[in-house]
């Protein structure tokens, strides 16, 4: 009977651990193509935007470090603007989900960036979560201070547009303040978080997912030379100088509050602000008014 269950046991370790080697590699590959769902397009609503509030609207491309395409679209006010905001869009997204900030940006007298990440909308690449998008934002900003030598950059990041600016910026000083919204301290405990969610198991489900996790890591490291362990937010913010604001929805279930809270403790210098009953990336949502109040707020106070 005991070698019975002894038997048994093994049979369903095994079972377990190439379940979590297979789900690890399609959890990789879903990672990495995820951007590829979303639908390029919209510009005729991007223009309409622009025009509503004092602005024009013109598609911008640069090159990568790797040679990919990345593009993306500009707002301007013209020579009058404040400076630029650079609005990095979360997994899954395109430039359509950041032109939103347009609106009140352009009407706070800012010029607006809203690049495609790379594996996103109409950029080329795969997804890498800041590893390699570090790189892409600071060329994005390199280009906008070619344009505009004098005026300042500034950068809001939504998701893992948050994680992409944070590693920017810690990579190398560029902006005069950033806003992350919603950003995951690290991408391996963000993975974990989705995971228990998916399997409702609490944080008995982060422990249950952690070989497929690691699987997929290796996966990705070995198929793409793409080290997902280096997306980690939390380190990359106490290297940060430049002003730094973190929102975050106080009910957000996909990326847990306690990620802004990581960050803050990494950081003291930045201003943390939890929305309540918020989930994730809907504290606008929850304080419409407040919220791009408090942006413009911030950016004004660093000209």
């Amino acid at each position: 009977m005991v070698e019975a269950m002894r038997r048994w046991i093994v049979r369903a370790l095994v079972v377990y651990l190439l379940a979590s080697l297979a789900a690890g590699v399609v959890l990789g590959e879903f990672a990495l193509r995820r951007g590829h769902l979303a639908p390029a397009g919209g510009e005729a609503r991007a223009m309409a935007i622009a025009s509503e509030h004092g602005g024009t609207l013109e598609p911008v491309r640069i090159a990568a470090a790797d040679g990919i395409a990345l593009e993306g679209w500009l707002f301007t006010r013209g020579p009058a603007a404040r400076g630029t905001v650079l609005v990095a869009h979360g997994s899954g997204g395109s430039r359509e989900h950041a032109t939103a900030y347009a609106a009140f940006l352009l009407d706070a007298g800012f010029d607006v960036l809203t690049p495609d990440a790379r594996g996103h909308g109409r950029s080329g690449g795969l997804a890498s979560y800041g590893v390699r998008e570090a790189d892409d934002v600071l060329r994005w900003a390199a280009w906008i201070r070619r344009r505009s030598p004098d005026r300042c950059v500034y950068a809001i990041g939504s998701s893992m547009g948050g994680a992409h600016v944070l590693l920017a910026e810690a990579a190398r000083p560029t902006f005069c303040a950033i806003v992350s919204d919603a950003a995951f301290a690290t991408f391996l405990d963000a993975g974990l978080d989705r995971v228990s969610r998916q399997l409702g198991l609490g944080d008995a489900g982060r422990w249950l997912g952690r070989p497929a996790a690691y699987a997929g890591l290796g996966y990705v490291r070995v198929r793409y030379g793409v080290n997902l362990l280096d997306a980690d937010p939390a380190t990359a913010i106490g290297h940060i100088t430049a002003p730094l604001l973190l929102i975050h929805g106080a009910d957000d279930q996909q990326t847990p509050v306690y990620h802004a809270r990581a960050m803050a403790r990494a950081q003291p210098a930045a201003i943390l602000w939890v929305v309540p009953g918020a989930g994730h990336t809907a504290s606008w949502r929850a304080e419409p008014r407040e919220y791009p109040r408090r942006i413009v707020a911030f950016f004004g106070d660093r000209r």
